[in-house]
């Protein structure tokens, strides 16, 4: 394995579980106990503290590119990821609004309108990576040229205040809803900062991780003091929503990603079932939501406490949606929906 990628590799499988978790602690609550963010605030702490994994997520996508294609995109490029990642993203997002169509064929076409065209759904992130794609394509080369701070300064005040006029001011996001046809929370401005920070992250990998190895105090500061601040609003009722496009985020999630590909980056000997599991971790992030509710329900048979709940929920949940994509690779057709998986490619072999 490329040793360079091996933290990469196990932060996407961490930054998977995490979501599940996010996910599982969510689904509980709302089923078995709704007030119990309000009893129990440690669970609220703990809940908010895994938002970062979404925005890592997309981070590593643009990371990854930066990083393998430092000069520009092949050809190809974006038919590949078409194929790859748009493509289960499509049939994922029908296969999730034939089950909440109620039989009804005009339902599903709705939900299918909403859920797959407009993204709104879990798998919105997709959505979110595609402008990537083409903000890397259009803007790399001007990146490249430019010295980092200032697009990195000015993408954060365009994403922080977008996103946060977006959380406090209810007409401006009536009028986004009215001027942007999809879900607002796509808005590639909102996710901007972390496009820029990941170009350059990517751009100069090695130099960027050698130089927090040896200030690691900088990315652990920022990422307490962020997590703070952010605490402080939610339980302060100034702004309790739960979701990665938060503008605390910004620097709570940018500091979680450098703080554990740094410590990740430590590890000598790759732990190989989080490799695996990073494989699995795209098909992961579409399908978990599908199943959940349903193993909620059989989770509630042998767990007896809210902890107990949300461990085997998340195990199954990722479990599920592992069992899925194996049965799903053994068709050239079925194949289409979990896009391309290294691990199932290494068994075939």
């Amino acid at each position: 394995m490329n040793r360079q990628l091996n933290e990469i590799n196990l932060l996407r499988a961490i930054a998977c579980i995490a979501v599940v978790v996010t996910h599982s602690i969510t689904n509980y609550a709302k089923t078995y106990e709704p007030a119990l963010f309000d009893q129990d605030k440690f669970i609220t702490y703990f809940r908010f503290a895994l938002l970062w994994a979404t925005p890592v997520f997309v981070m590593i996508s643009e990371v990854l590119i930066s990083k393998n294609y430092p000069n520009g995109v092949r050809k190809g490029f974006l038919l590949k990821r078409v194929k790859y990642i748009l493509v289960p993203y499509i049939l994922i997002g029908l296969l999730k609004s034939y089950m909440h169509s109620e039989g009804q064929w005009s339902v599903f076409f709705q939900r299918s309108w909403e859920i797959v065209v407009l993204g709104h759904w879990h798998g919105f992130f997709v959505l979110v990576i595609f402008q990537f794609y083409i903000l890397h394509i259009l803007l790399g080369r001007f990146l490249q040229k430019s010295h980092p701070l200032p697009p990195i300064l000015i993408s954060f005040v365009l994403s922080f205040t977008y996103l946060y006029i977006h959380a406090g001011n209810k007409e401006y996001r009536v009028f986004i809803e009215q001027v942007y046809p999809f879900w607002d929370r796509t808005i590639f401005i909102g996710w901007l900062f972390y496009f820029v920070v990941a170009f350059y992250i990517g751009q100069n990998y090695e130099r960027v991780l050698i130089f927090f190895t040896k200030h690691f105090y900088i990315p652990l500061i920022t990422a307490v003091v962020s997590y703070v601040m952010m605490m402080n609003r939610v339980m302060d009722r100034v702004f309790v929503s739960v979701k990665s496009d938060r503008y605390d985020m910004l620097i709570f999630a940018l500091s979680v990603f450098i703080l554990a590909l740094v410590l990740l980056r430590m590890i000598k000997k790759p732990n190989h079932t989080l490799i695996k599991l990073s494989h699995f971790s795209f098909f992961i992030y579409l399908t978990h939501q599908l199943t959940l509710p349903y193993l909620s329900n059989l989770t509630q048979t042998v767990a007896n406490t809210f902890w107990s709940h949300v461990v085997i929920l998340t195990f199954l949940g990722l479990a599920t949606s592992i069992g899925w994509a194996m049965l799903f690779y053994e068709s050239r057709l079925t194949k289409l929906f979990t896009g391309r998986i290294k691990a199932l490619d290494q068994l075939a072999r």
